[in-house]
């Protein structure tokens, strides 16, 4: 999926719309694959790169849903591992050496384990805010329909993950929220790039953030 995604950019290799050909493959039968979060970042960027936000946020809903869920389950079986250990402490306190050795592994396991779910956590955040980002600040906010209808439902559903400060850009200015304030201000389109021109450079791990 990554060198498709590749090709079917500037390069026009592949038509833009194998992307979604790949995708259907690989989650079908016999394959069943189940997509991973750079899959996700992969499918919803080529979405918001031809233009389609709408199957793009429909791909943030189903990678939100998919991969927190994916959390929530290591989340669980790493407290059911912690539970089981206790059960086990209070079964062994006769050998004292022998817990005190297996008690030291269990919990450098269980740090280790704790450690790379938040990261996991924090990455699949990471991803979410910098596509809304891209859905907020992308080429489509020039399409008349699309921005002043859209954008503030899309802040409002992902408010969560943009953070306090969120600024969009219209054709006659720009918009900047700071939510928990209720504060709204306007300008002239002329001054509006020295206040929101660092989102562009966003937090994308990928060089192809060029939806603007």
């Amino acid at each position: 999926m990554n060198w498709t995604y590749v090709f079917t950019r500037h390069r026009k290799t592949l038509p833009p719309a194998a992307m979604v050909r790949v995708w259907e493959t690989m989650t079908a039968p016999p394959y069943n694959v189940r997509p991973t979060a750079d899959m996700y970042d992969y499918i919803i960027r080529s979405f918001l790169w031809r233009r389609m936000p709408g199957s793009a946020e429909e791909m943030m809903d189903s990678a939100a849903i998919d991969l927190f869920e994916r959390i929530t389950l290591r989340a669980a079986n790493i407290e059911q591992k912690i539970l089981q250990g206790k059960v086990i402490r209070e079964s062994v306190r006769s050998e004292e050496t022998l817990f005190e050795a297996d008690s030291a592994d269990e919990i450098e396991r269980w740090k280790q384990d704790v450690s790379n779910l938040l990261r996991a956590d924090w990455r699949i955040r990471s991803m979410l805010k910098r596509w809304a980002e891209l859905l907020v600040n992308g080429k489509d906010v020039e399409v008349t329909s699309f921005g002043p209808c859209e954008i503030p439902r899309i802040i409002d559903k992902w408010r969560s993950f943009l953070g306090n400060d969120i600024i969009y850009v219209l054709r006659t200015g720009y918009v900047e929220l700071r939510l928990g304030r209720e504060d709204i201000m306007q300008e002239p389109i002329i001054n509006r790039k020295r206040r929101w021109y660092h989102i562009l450079l966003g937090t994308g791990a990928k060089e192809e953030d060029d939806f603007f």
